[in-house]
């Protein structure tokens, strides 16, 4: 599955947790770390990302102060930037690099 067309059923429930809050909006400074899958339940669709897959770790700044981290397979991951209204770190100064598709 391309990034660019996220499965519609992933599409619908990013939109739906991001205008819920419990995902970020995309605004907010952070980073973005790939590596293989430690059996986290993806922030997303809540099924566990395994060993053989590519698990993205997004961490940003929570309300607390402290950071909060969110886990997401590719095409998840993908699916909530499309949702966000503005790019992830489009509020900070220098913004990172997404980790790549």
């Amino acid at each position: 599955m391309g990034r660019d067309a996220p499965a519609p059923r992933l599409l619908a429930r990013a939109v739906e947790l991001v205008r819920s809050g419990t995902l970020p909006d995309g605004g907010a400074s952070g980073t973005v770390l790939a590596g293989p899958g430690e059996d986290n339940r993806c922030s997303l669709c809540a099924d566990p990302i395994k060993a053989s897959d590519v698990e993205y770790e997004m961490t940003v700044p929570a309300q607390s102060g402290a950071t909060q981290s969110f886990y997401f397979h590719i095409p998840c991951y993908h699916a909530w930037k499309r949702a966000c209204p503005e790019p992830f770190g489009a509020g900070r100064e220098t913004a990172d690099h997404d980790p790549p598709a």
